[in-house]
C-alpha cells in the first residue's frame, strides 16, 4: 500500500466518523425536541408544540407521535381539513393506528353535523332517523360521553 492510498483510506474513514457524529448530534436533538414538545403538549401550549413538531418532522418525516400530534393540535384550533391529513398521512403509515381512526371519524361526523343543522334549518319536519342521528352527534361531542362505540351509530340505522 502506498501513501497516496493510506490517506485517502485515513480520509474516507474521518468522513465516516464525522458523519456518523452528526447523525447521532441530530438524534439526540430530535429526542430533546419530541421531548419538550410533548411537554408544551400536556399543558396545552399547542402553538409551541406545534412549531416543535414540525421541526420534529423535517428532521425525520416519519416521526408518526409527531403526525398524531399535529393531528390534534389541528383538530382543537378548528383547523380541521390539515388535522384530516394528518391523520390519513398516520393511518398510510399506520394503517392500525387506532387513535387516529377514531380521531378522524369524529371530524367526519362533526362535518355531517354541520351538513345536517344545515338541511334542518330548511326543513321543518324532520324525519325520526334524522333526530337519532343528531343526538347520537351530540354524544359524541359531549366529553363526558365521548367514549361511546362508534357501532351503536351504525346500528341505529339498521334497525
Amino acid at each position: 500500500m502506498n501513501i497516496r492510498q493510506l490517506v485517502i483510506i485515513i480520509c474516507l474513514f474521518s468522513i465516516n466518523s464525522a458523519c456518523s457524529t452528526v447523525t447521532s448530534l441530530k438524534r439526540i436533538n430530535v429526542s430533546a425536541l419530541v421531548i419538550d414538545a410533548e411537554k408544551y403538549y400536556k399543558h396545552r401550549k399547542y402553538k409551541q408544540a406545534r412549531v416543535l413538531y414540525e421541526k420534529i418532522l423535517l428532521s425525520n418525516p416519519d416521526h408518526l407521535q409527531s403526525s398524531f400530534r399535529l393531528a390534534n393540535i389541528h383538530a382543537y384550533s378548528g383547523n380541521r381539513k390539515e388535522a384530516i391529513s394528518y391523520y390519513r398521512l398516520v393511518l398510510q403509515r399506520q394503517p392500525q393506528h387506532i387513535k387516529s381512526h377514531y380521531n378522524l371519524s369524529m371530524l367526519y361526523l362533526l362535518a355531517a353535523q354541520e351538513h345536517l343543522f344545515h338541511y334542518l334549518a330548511q326543513d321543518t319536519l324532520p324525519d325520526k332517523k334524522l333526530n337519532l342521528l343528531l343526538s347520537a352527534i351530540e354524544k359524541f361531542n359531549d366529553p363526558v360521553q365521548s367514549k361511546s362505540n362508534l357501532d351503536q351509530l351504525a346500528d341505529m340505522f339498521e334497525q
